[in-house]
């Protein structure tokens, strides 16, 4: 696409998005491409409409496509009889939710999606049920997925949204992070300050961030569990290392999700306090999980 059609499709896109309530031309319309001054034959809008938010740089325009995308989808395109023209419009819809990544405004309709169960058909050769997966992936809030990831994982796919076992093994650490980035502040600072004083006094910071970053993953997997992660950190300490070395033992370690779910489970029979709240912090998961 030259530099001045990008352009004018952008300006199109970005006029569009900045009355409210909605106007011509409506949802459906934008998700094939029409009304925007793109060419015909150009029937992949989402591409270029995610390039003209990035390029704006106003994340207010960001919600709002979001928010007007997740209306759409609450319409329950899914459901319409199949034809060319609806699986174009859902595959743009769910490429552009992918794209937005606004897990606070897209999760819940795209998990409705999910449990409709209606939505098949391709677009190009490509299954509409894996675009749904991609953008279920990254707009994820919580644990709700959580068993599915694990289905894909243990059954190398899943039998609506496929899949296989690497795939299901990185949703599930996004699961995870999406609990960990919702850690309260207080409860970051606690545990910074728990992992701090498990190294010698004079441990680079590089070595606590990243002993930080694996136990604050532990501790959202805990909560995950349902399991007082106060008491989580001795336990996970006693896997990542058997000395003071701290930083060269979680470099080497591969936690086991098995003996994970155990310390969990144990922990949990044990009925002690569990702090609770969320946060909009993102920190990193830990590389090796199973």
């Amino acid at each position: 696409m030259s530099k001045s059609l990008s352009g004018t499709i952008a300006v199109a896109v970005l006029q569009w998005l900045r009355v409210e309530p909605p106007g011509h031309p409506p949802m459906q319309q934008i998700l094939l491409g029409w009304g925007t001054h793109a060419p015909p034959g150009m029937d992949e809008p989402a591409p270029w409409i995610l390039e003209a938010l990035h390029a704006e740089g106003d994340p207010a325009l960001v919600d709002r496509m979001a928010a007007r995308l997740a209306a759409w989808l609450d319409t329950e395109p899914d459901r319409l009889p199949p034809t060319l023209l609806r699986d174009q419009r859902l595959y743009s819809a769910l490429v552009l939710a992918a794209g937005l990544e606004r897990p606070e405004l897209l999760f819940l309709p795209l998990h409705r999606v999910y449990t409709r169960q209606a939505l098949d058909g391709h677009w190009r050769g490509v299954p509409l049920r894996r675009r749904l997966r991609e953008a279920l992936i990254v707009n994820q809030v919580d644990a709700t997925m959580l068993d599915v990831w694990q289905q894909m994982r243990r059954d190398h796919g899943h039998p609506f949204l496929g899949g296989d076992a690497e795939i299901g093994r990185m949703a599930w650490e996004r699961a995870v992070a999406a609990v960990q980035e919702r850690l309260r502040p207080e409860d970051t600072r606690v545990l910074r300050d728990d992992v701090r004083r498990m190294h010698p006094a004079d441990a680079a910071d590089e070595a606590v961030d990243g002993a930080f970053r694996w136990f604050s993953w532990y501790v959202a997997f805990a909560r995950i569990q349902g399991t007082p992660e106060r008491h989580v950190l001795p336990e996970a300490y006693k896997f990542a290392a058997q000395d003071r070395n701290v930083p060269e033992a979680l470099r080497s370690l591969s936690l086991s999700l098995d003996a994970m779910r155990a310390v969990a489970t144990r922990l949990r029979a044990e009925h002690r306090p569990l702090r609770g709240g969320v946060s909009q912090r993102r920190l990193v998961g830990p590389p090796e999980v199973f």
